[in-house]
């Protein structure tokens, strides 16, 4: 009787500051349940930023400011992603630190020990759930975070920039044409026939479906062999000269 008597003495002596500590690891416990749904979320979001940039980069255009606006929209999404994933890495922190918290719990007396080991075994639980979402939402978001990087928004500036290389490269061939043309067709009055002139007529490019850029051929003339005139510096031809 004396035994018992000293035990429960202890246990009520005890049961103040076990409640205390009770109720304080019982908020932080609460705190990691508030945050449960909050990894979930991101990596929807993270999910819907990629479906974004995917959606925008296979409706982009070949025109002049196609590429701007992919390149500016991944950048755009990409930031947004960056600040997620911040918030997401400072609530992960918060997150174990609520854990801390609850298993700073430590009253064993009696039926103690049970309160003690379930609120740490939630506590684990629970902030093992959310970095593992975490995790999650960082492989949803590492496209994302890639910007201009990310793989289909790359292939698609890769292709457009081919593009432009190709019309830029055509408009070079073409001007390069015209401009002999233009020398070609220079005082004729004082050409000795039309050759010059005839050869002008089929200088062309190879085709003149100029819409598909990244197969741009190379500009040609009827002739392979280039000739000049006596007294005309830069003045090739591209057929027979008349003697007419």
């Amino acid at each position: 009787m004396k035994g018992d008597d000293s035990d429960a003495g202890r246990i009520v002596s005890n049961y103040p500051g076990y409640i205390r500590d009770f109720r304080t690891a019982a908020d932080e416990l609460k705190k990691l349940k508030d945050k449960q749904r909050d990894a979930d979320a991101t990596i929807k979001t993270c999910q819907a930023f990629d479906q974004e940039m995917v959606a925008k980069a296979n409706a982009t255009k070949d025109d002049p400011r196609g590429a701007e606006d992919l390149s500016d929209f991944a950048k755009s999404v990409g930031r947004k992603g960056e600040d997620l994933m911040k918030e997401a890495e400072r609530k992960l922190a918060e997150v174990d630190r609520h854990r801390d918290e609850v298993k700073r719990f430590s009253a064993s007396d009696n039926k103690w020990s049970s309160v003690r080991s379930n609120m740490h075994y939630s506590a684990d639980a629970m902030a093992r759930a959310h970095r593992d979402d975490y995790d999650k939402a960082r492989s949803a978001c590492e496209e994302v975070l890639k910007r201009e990087r990310h793989k289909q928004v790359e292939a698609v500036l890769g292709k457009l920039a081919n593009s432009r290389q190709g019309r830029t490269e055509l408009r070079k061939k073409i001007d390069e044409l015209l401009a002999t043309l233009a020398d070609r067709v220079k005082d004729v009055q004082s050409q000795s026939g039309t050759g010059y002139v005839n050869g002008a007529s089929r200088s062309r490019p190879r085709s003149s479906r100029t819409s598909s850029a990244s197969r741009a051929p190379p500009v040609t003339t009827r002739t392979a062999a280039v000739s000049r005139p006596p007294g005309r510096s830069g003045f090739a031809t591209c057929g027979p000269r008349s003697s007419r």
